[in-house]
């Protein structure tokens, strides 16, 4: 039970800070919505982090075989990362469609996604007062 609930609150305090990143891009993409040849920022975390979830998942019920590499010289063996090794990363968006300035910022789009990010912290921050909830109820009993 403790270790599900470690898990489940450090995967939630890394979604909020990738929620506390993404409102910070969307917030820079918005004041440089008027600055000629800019290019948006958005932030990747979510899609990378259910991808780690998913391979983890697949290797407890399926096992990989256990490979070592003996000399530093021979193929690595690609390991999948963990859910603890990913990072909301910031990346610049080259394929969205350019203004005449060369800007690709579009405010209504980033004004949906800011009320977007507003929403989806407010359930992380359910869902972190639900696990502290119910781990006050189990030491109650």
């Amino acid at each position: 039970m403790v270790a599900g609930f470690e898990r489940n609150l450090a995967i939630l305090q890394n979604s909020m800070s990738a929620n506390r990143m993404r409102s910070q891009t969307i917030a820079n993409n918005i004041a440089n919505a008027e600055t000629p040849h800019f290019k948006r920022s958005e932030i990747n975390f979510e899609a990378e982090l259910g991808r780690a979830l998913r391979n983890e998942e697949a290797a407890r019920r399926n096992p990989p075989l256990q490979a070592r590499q003996t000399h530093h010289l021979h193929t690595n063996f690609p390991q999948p990362r963990s859910w603890q090794q990913v990072e909301a990363r910031r990346r610049l968006d080259y394929l969205s469609e350019v203004n005449n300035n060369g800007n690709n910022v579009d405010l209504e789009r980033e004004a949906q996604l800011a009320t977007m990010n507003s929403l989806s912290y407010e359930m992380l921050t359910e869902l972190v007062n639900f696990q502290f909830r119910q781990i006050t109820a189990v030491i109650r009993g």
